[in-house]
């Protein structure tokens, strides 16, 4: 039995790393990086990005180096391994230009409305409305405090 559960971790703990992709990609997608690296067309460091934007390079760099791993952005890496968020460039892949405010598919707005945080709150609450009822109204309802449907909104 003990190693069954040994085997079944990896599954789970992949949800989670796959989980902090998607904060990444909603990051990157809800502050527009992509845009910013297509405007320049050319491989920049976190460093450039940020003083223009006026943004912590540091994190940018952790959300840069982390939407590489969805393919996103591509990192050039240098030989020097301090302060990697001023040297190391990035550049948009085929795949981030998915994710740029005028791509024909509009991907960017499908990531933003769907890894919202706050729509993933809302299934927060779906363990409740399986065990009670909805009475309390639904999930969206309960995150919100409004009693109205959604649907009123139209």
């Amino acid at each position: 039995m003990s190693q069954h559960r040994v085997i079944c971790f990896p599954k789970y703990f992949s949800s989670i790393i796959i989980r902090s992709l998607e904060t990444a990609v909603w990051i990157f997608a809800e502050s527009g990086i992509a845009d910013h690296l297509a405007a320049i067309d050319a491989p920049q460091t976190a460093k450039e990005m940020a003083q223009k934007q006026g943004w912590d390079s540091e994190f940018l760099y952790r959300i840069l180096r982390t939407v590489a791993n969805a393919d996103n952005v591509r990192e050039i890496k240098s030989n020097e391994t301090i302060e990697p968020e001023k040297i190391n460039r990035v550049e948009l892949t085929e795949d981030g230009r998915f994710l740029t405010s005028n791509h024909s598919n509009r991907a960017r707005y499908l990531i933003c409305w769907k890894l919202n945080p706050v729509i993933k709150i809302v299934s927060h609450y779906l363990p409740n409305l399986t065990r009670e009822d909805s009475s309390k109204g639904n999930s969206i309802q309960q995150v919100t405090n409004n009693n109205e449907s959604m649907f009123d909104y139209t």
